[in-house]
């Protein structure tokens, strides 16, 4: 895999000695040199992750807790990110916490034609281990798609 330049974007450089334990670069056209680094920061999903449960109510304090930032760096992000899509993001409710068994009760309450009605999850599994799950209830049952897709 060839390496570009990060000033000149050339992709033909030469091998120039090791720093700090990395191969450094030498680009041909240019002569600046550079060594392969890791991409710094968290990812894109990380952060509109944590947009969403900021805008769903949770609190900073707990975001950085689950994701294993800090509490800087989410309320960073929140200036960024979130005052960035604020017009797009949808209103959200209120964030509840449940119990495993509340949501047993609730899903048990249904009657048949509620147990057949469409949903969709969203989920992702945070740096710590927790995971996010989100459930999308189809309110218009007489739209849904027929058949399997």
């Amino acid at each position: 895999m060839e390496l570009k330049c990060l000033r000149c974007g050339c992709d033909k450089a030469v091998k120039n000695g090791f720093v700090g334990g990395l191969q450094r670069y030498k680009c041909k056209k240019c002569g600046y040199q550079y060594t392969k680094t890791k991409p710094h920061g968290r990812s894109d999903q990380e952060k509109r992750t944590a947009v969403m449960l900021y805008a769903s109510g949770m609190s900073m304090s707990m975001i950085a807790k689950l994701i294993g930032v800090s509490v800087q760096t989410v309320s960073r992000w929140m200036k960024t990110v979130y005052t960035e899509y604020l017009d797009e993001m949808p209103k959200m409710e209120q964030m509840k916490k449940v119990k495993l068994k509340e949501i047993l009760a609730y899903l048990s309450a249904l009657d048949k034609e509620d147990l057949n009605r469409e949903s969709y999850v969203l989920g992702t599994e945070l740096p710590n281990g927790s995971k996010v799950q989100i459930i999308i209830e189809n309110s218009n049952p007489s739209k849904q798609r027929g058949g399997q897709g």
